[in-house]
């Protein structure tokens, strides 16, 4: 298989069936909880047990009552139908974009301290300047809206010039204008008092962090701790690190610097790729595909 016939090596470029997918995974768990919660939120018996009885963040509960796994657990929830499906439609198209380019594990870091800052900045609004939202410190909250501005954010910092159309418009913008298009109606609108303050708090939230978290991409290397970022090759033999040399001593067999690289060199890279993203390569991993490109 070619360089360049990997898919992680191409930025945005759908998985395929079966490839392991941190937007898919995020999505299928939206699509399971909406599901719980729409058989359960509101029945006699089982009301207590809905997803949205545990897991909706508000000031009173998230913050006053100490729950503080609402802030993750609220962006998994959505107020209907058509709420869910347009939340996951953006993080299906931007996400994949963003997991190709940070890695599967800190795209996720990304995406959820995305959605904490939209209930983190509620917060503070809703207890520093109450009369600018009026928004009561017992309104829940749910969706995954402040998440989705964090992906938004993140594409306008490292990709702007990334063109998009959006569904039903034959016109194409870039990333850049499309993703301030809707960030510039987020703060008109809750300056104006719009009918979902809170919900406008937390996509600002979402979108401050996540171009923050974009623009210092070493903040999210906690995600990939503790983590083998070099897999050996299925049904191969490593080559071996040291060489005999004449008067029987081993010495430590060096990398070719000028040359092709091996197999197993370009194998840990891709597979270092495939887990953290292309920006997480030092200077001698990217060395090592350039050689690679010219050999092809």
């Amino acid at each position: 298989m070619g360089l360049y016939d990997r898919d992680y090596t191409r930025i945005g470029r759908r998985p395929g069936i079966g490839q392991r997918s941190m937007v898919k995974t995020l999505i299928l768990i939206n699509v399971v909880v909406f599901l719980i919660d729409s058989v359960l939120f509101g029945s006699a018996r089982a009301a207590a047990l809905a997803p949205t009885s545990w897991g909706a963040f508000s000031v009173e509960q998230g913050v006053y009552g100490l729950q503080v796994w609402r802030v993750v657990t609220y962006q998994f929830l959505h107020g209907g139908f058509f709420h869910l499906l347009f939340n996951m439609i953006g993080i299906y198209f931007l996400g994949r974009v963003l997991e190709a380019h940070f890695g599967e594990r800190k795209f996720l870091a990304f995406y959820l301290l995305s959605g904490i800052g939209g209930a983190l900045l509620l917060t503070l609004l809703v207890l520093l300047v109450p009369d600018l939202l009026k928004v009561s410190p017992m309104t829940p909250v749910v969706g995954a809206s402040g998440a989705l501005y964090g992906l938004v954010a993140g594409l306008m910092t490292v990709m702007p010039n990334v063109r998009v159309r959006p569904l039903f418009l034959p016109f194409e913008f870039s990333i850049k204008q499309l993703g301030g298009f809707f960030l510039v109606l987020s703060v008109l609108a809750l300056l104006a008092g719009g009918r979902n303050p809170g919900g406008e708090a937390a996509h600002l939230g979402g979108a401050l962090i996540g171009w923050l978290l974009a623009r210092n991409p070493r903040s999210l290397d906690w995600a990939n701790r503790g983590v083998s970022m070099i897999k050996p090759k299925r049904g191969g033999r490593r080559r071996s690190k040291f060489k005999v040399m004449s008067g029987g001593k081993a010495t430590a067999a060096k990398p070719s610097t000028s040359g092709p690289p091996t197999r197993d060199e370009v194998d840990a890279v891709l597979d270092k790729i495939a887990k953290s993203g292309i920006g997480s390569l030092s200077t001698k991993e990217r060395d090592v595909l350039e050689r690679a490109r010219k050999d092809l």
